[in-house]
């Protein structure tokens, strides 16, 4: 027997034995319809925002949508009417409004790390600045220019 035959003949046989039951049905059907309505969305959304919403909710007449930013929220309000056509004449469903939530958490940010280096000032100048420690008078200055020193010193 062919793998690949062998492997749909045990797909087939999955999804009827995950069908058979009432609660896991129901599960499945709603999966399908997020991925429907997941497709439908892409097809009219340009391909920047393809990747950037998730299908939070999905009611009898509304479909609440997830966007990382304002930005993207504001695109697809302007789509939102194209993809209420697209539902009713692709699908038959009667969706009327679209809702946009705007979750910043929704993407991880990607963090920029900074590898710093202590900019060392050369023992010559750490021996000015003791010498202008020193000849300077007590107050402010001479509390920073000691700071200086200790920071900048091994």
């Amino acid at each position: 027997m062919d793998i690949s035959k062998q492997t749909k003949s045990y797909n087939c046989k999955v999804i009827d034995w995950l069908s058979s039951n009432n609660q896991i049905n129901e599960t499945l059907s709603v999966a399908y319809n997020y991925i429907q309505i997941k497709q439908l969305i892409s097809k009219v959304l340009p391909d920047y925002l393809k990747n950037s919403f998730h299908i939070i909710k999905t009611e009898k007449s509304s479909i609440t949508i997830a966007v990382e930013s304002a930005i993207y929220a504001t695109r697809v309000r302007q789509l939102s009417l194209s993809i209420v056509n697209e539902a009713k004449i692709t699908y038959n469903k009667n969706i009327e409004t679209i809702k946009i939530k705007i979750i910043n958490d929704y993407v991880p940010l990607k963090t920029k790390t900074i590898n710093k280096q202590k900019n060392r000032i050369p023992n010559k100048g750490i021996r000015s600045f003791e010498q202008l420690q020193e000849n300077s008078k007590p107050g402010p200055l001479k509390d920073a220019i000691r700071r200086l020193i200790e920071h900048h010193k091994s």
